[in-house]
């Protein structure tokens, strides 16, 4: 796996059909604030997710992000197996499961409610940071460079920060540092250039006092 890919999960009711073996979900929510992420909370903007998104992207699905099990879908720049359609709620997905074994399988568990969730799998193009004040941050998506694959998840995964999330906090934590000192900077400056002022005008002053007397 790419080391600049980083991966997301969240609950999702699927729909599934077992005669027509029809299956839908939603790949990606927009506007909806993640779980906690170590220090940080993470929002898809509607931005981030437009037609390019999809023609752009050669988008697998799989099983828990395993390919050993096969590739249940694919969207290969916006064509294939797996459907892909931009809506209010985010990128939604729909496929027929394929009539294999992990097929079947997977059919059977969505019936019975044993998957219910989802994760996807992408590279960041643009964020944005934000301070909440309270110790935690919020990442806002702006672009994606990649989507990779998306997966129906068993269960719930736990996966920590990536090293990629985190030198994009640092980043902006650098940026914000490097402000509060150049406006730190800037107020001494400020304050130096009104001292001199002051002595130029007390100077002034006493060479008017003198030449008056």
């Amino acid at each position: 796996m790419n080391n600049n890919l980083e991966i997301r999960n969240f609950s999702i009711e699927f729909r599934a059909d077992k005669e027509s073996r029809f299956i839908s979900g939603l790949a990606i929510p927009v506007d909806a604030r993640s779980f906690l992420l170590g220090d940080f909370y993470e929002v898809v903007t509607k931005a981030a997710l437009t037609d390019e998104t999809i023609t752009s992207n050669d988008i697998k699905l799989y099983l828990d992000h395993d390919p050993s099990h096969g590739t249940f879908a694919r969207s290969k720049f916006g064509a294939g197996s797996l459907k892909l359609t931009l809506t209010e709620r985010g990128l939604e997905f729909s496929f027929n499961a394929p009539n294999t074994v992990f097929g079947d399988a997977l059919l059977e568990g969505i019936a019975r409610g044993d998957y219910d969730a989802v994760s996807f799998a992408f590279i960041v193009k643009d964020d944005h940071w934000q301070d909440n004040g309270d110790g935690t941050y919020t990442r806002s998506i702006l672009s994606f460079d990649v989507i990779d694959e998306i997966s129906i998840l068993s269960q719930m995964q736990a996966y920590p920060q990536t090293s990629v999330a985190k030198r994009s906090l640092e980043s902006y934590k650098e940026e914000v540092r490097a402000k509060e000192e150049a406006e730190k900077q800037a107020q001494v400056e400020s304050l130096k250039k009104i001292s001199e002022i002051e002595d130029d005008f007390n100077d002034l002053y006493k060479n008017f006092l003198n030449t008056a007397y």
